[in-house]
């Protein structure tokens, strides 16, 4: 379904969707952490937060398709490498002997997955800032936003992305962890 183009839209949307609801829960953060009140009201910050929405939906829909479109030629060339190098046995066969195309074929994976992590965060590094610009800033529309954060993390770069990745981390350890492995 999600490769017809109704399916791919509907993948987009369903993921701008999601990741708007996560962005809308951190603006209603975000505006409890700046307020001035000592106890600030959540129902006050989720008014604020609703009150951004359009703009949040545009911006995690704008981010989100973006990454669509930066990841789509690695999963072109991903096919590729499939169709060239390991389509004419089945994975069991590759897996056992481990024939030469079949490492060619891991070697190209980690190289294409390297690069497009690398590319992933540096997106995610530069957007950091985009919820806090969105929720507090009267930028719009929401392309400005994401180069407003881009330039906001100018010189911080290195610092987010060991923090993000340190975050990243502690979640799989607790995860691990509190699975019981």
């Amino acid at each position: 379904f999600f490769a017809t183009p109704l399916g791919a839209l509907s993948l987009i949307a369903g993921i701008a969707i999601f990741i708007s609801i996560a962005a809308s829960e951190l603006t209603a953060l975000l505006a409890i952490l700046a307020s001035d009140r000592k106890y600030p009201s959540p129902v006050g910050a989720i008014r604020f937060a609703y009150q951004r929405k359009a703009r949040i939906f545009k911006l995690t829909a704008r981010g989100t398709l973006v990454l669509l479109l930066i990841t789509a030629p690695f999963l072109l060339i991903a096919g590729i490498i499939y169709k060239s190098l390991l389509s004419e046995f089945d994975i069991n066969f590759y897996l056992q002997q481990s024939p030469p195309e079949f490492k060619i074929a891991v070697g190209l994976g980690i190289v294409l997955l390297v690069t497009w992590l690398v590319l992933a965060f540096r997106l995610l590094v530069n957007w950091y800032l985009a919820i806090g610009v969105a929720a507090f800033c009267e930028t719009s529309p929401s392309k400005k936003i994401l180069q407003e954060s881009c330039e906001r993390v100018l010189g911080f770069r290195r610092r987010i992305l060991f923090w993000v990745l340190v975050w990243l981390a502690a979640s799989a350890l607790i995860s691990t962890v509190s699975a019981g492995f």
